[in-house]
């Protein structure tokens, strides 16, 4: 418990890390929770309610970021977004540790052939354009969440193997 302690006494004395970390902590409550937090059902479309502006901009007050071509209200839609996001970074970082330790100490404990393979494999990865490498990879497997992850997984692996 003490440890902890430390940490946070250390971490108080920088404001940006103290933001960051109320930041990271109000996102990951809104998306865990975002049923409760919603104002509307994200997938419910209204044709009487197509492309309102923000309430901030003369809108319905009830959607205060407006509503979409099909009427669904943006603000819920981003709510539920946020679990997405942080279920993808998530299994990204997962995923990218676990195979990357695995590499990395592979590599690390035959050396000689067995180094050189998965260190111009990484070296390879590293090479292509990041976001374009990711399309590709989508684009090979198919669309979908957990292939995105994968192809993500694949972009960042060489930092966590190296």
């Amino acid at each position: 418990m003490e440890f902890i302690l430390d940490i946070w006494s250390e971490l108080k004395k920088n404001k940006g890390a103290v933001a960051g970390l109320v930041l990271i902590c109000f996102f990951t409550f809104i998306g865990l929770f975002a049923p409760l937090v919603s104002p509307h059902d994200p997938t419910i479309t209204n044709t009487d309610l197509l492309r309102l502006p923000p309430s901030f901009s003369g809108g319905n007050s009830s959607y205060f970021f407006g509503t979409d071509d099909l009427g669904r209200d943006l603000l819920s839609r981003l709510i539920y977004g946020a679990r997405i996001s942080m279920m993808v970074g998530f299994l990204v970082v997962l995923f990218s540790t676990l195979i990357g330790t695995i590499l990395g100490l592979v590599s690390g404990f035959y050396g000689g052939i067995v180094d050189r393979i998965v260190m111009r494999v990484m070296d390879f990865i590293m090479a292509l354009p990041s976001v374009l490498f990711a399309i590709v990879v989508v684009s090979v497997l198919g669309p979908g969440i957990f292939n995105a992850v994968i192809a993500v997984t694949i972009v960042v692996l060489p930092s966590f193997v190296r």
